[in-house]
């Protein structure tokens, strides 16, 4: 969580993270989010690249690396003279870096068009096999990637042949060093089974936010997890459904996402896209009415006992 343990006083203790602008000797005692950085007298932490081309930025540190914050009256993230590094990253949503040109250039975005993995990539909700296909879309035994190219419903991963895989569920005692990829061992059952990351409400999530991102125009950055990346701003709820779906709750930071609920089933709806939500929380054990409640009953025993 927001958690890590630190030195004070000659002893270890797990202490609070530190917040942007503390002191800091590494990354690691930084909430998440934020980079230990500075000169070696005087680190702090800081937020970093969270920010893409054409947002509006105070220093160049908030920007995609090597990128500058320049301009006026307001200054905004700007590439370089020397074009995009080679990253997808360096360049808007739904572009790639051409790396002969150094420019930006579009990403094939007609499913079932040729592409070229890694080349000429297909645009954000898509994957390159040969042609672009949607992500999650492969069944068993067809060609892949990545993980993400197999369907997670179906407990598919890619493995090491470059084909959707099975994962299956190894009966007796085990341990996660001896289980195979995309499992972990389950301490309920002792068998090794379908980690958290390939699960079917993990695909779900991935898609949700995906499509958010599309709605909203959010370029990737590597540090979407700032709150003034366009992420958090617009899919904040997206990225929070990720986070807990699809990875171990430890690393949940409620810095970054807020504190955990669990809403009401029956009520709580989500707008992808927009990142707004409408939430009836379910109702606490101990509700407003019971309260007044118990606190009748205590204040009338005590005026009964007054009375006697």
């Amino acid at each position: 969580m927001d958690y890590a343990c630190m030195t004070e006083n000659s002893s270890s203790k797990c202490l609070p993270r530190k917040n942007i602008g503390e002191t800091c000797d590494d990354s690691y005692y930084c909430l998440t989010g934020l980079v230990c950085t500075g000169s070696s007298s005087a680190k702090t932490c800081q937020a970093q690249a969270y920010l893409a081309e054409g947002e509006e930025c105070t220093s160049y540190e908030q920007c995609y690396p090597g990128f500058n914050c320049e301009g006026t009256p307001n200054k905004v993230c700007t590439m370089p003279a020397s074009g995009c590094d080679g990253s997808e990253l360096s360049c808007p949503l739904n572009k790639y870096c051409n790396t002969t040109t150094h420019t930006c250039e579009n990403s094939i975005s007609n499913e079932g068009a040729v592409c070229i993995f890694p080349s000429l990539p297909c645009t954000l909700g898509m994957s390159c096999v040969g042609t672009c296909k949607r992500l999650f879309n492969g069944t068993l035994n067809s060609a892949c990637h990545y993980d993400s190219d197999c369907n997670w419903n179906e407990n598919l991963y890619c493995g090491n042949n470059q084909k959707c895989t099975k994962i299956v569920n190894e009966t007796g005692v085990c341990q996660d060093l001896n289980c195979p990829k995309n499992t972990q061992c389950k301490c309920s059952s002792s068998m090794c089974e379908a980690s958290s990351f390939t699960t079917g409400e993990c695909q779900s999530a991935i898609i949700k936010l995906n499509q958010c991102q599309i709605n909203n125009d959010c370029s990737s950055v590597p540090h979407p997890e700032f709150a003034q990346s366009c992420l958090m701003k617009k899919c904040k709820l997206q990225m929070k459904e990720r986070q807990l779906t699809c990875y171990p709750l430890h690393e949940y930071s409620e810095y970054i996402y807020g504190p955990i609920s669990t809403p009401s089933p029956s009520t709580s709806t989500t707008t992808a896209g927009s990142g707004s939500e409408s939430v009836s929380t379910a109702s606490p054990i101990i509700g407003q009415t019971n309260i007044l409640r118990i606190f009748i009953y205590i204040f009338l025993n005590i005026y009964i006992f007054i009375l006697c």
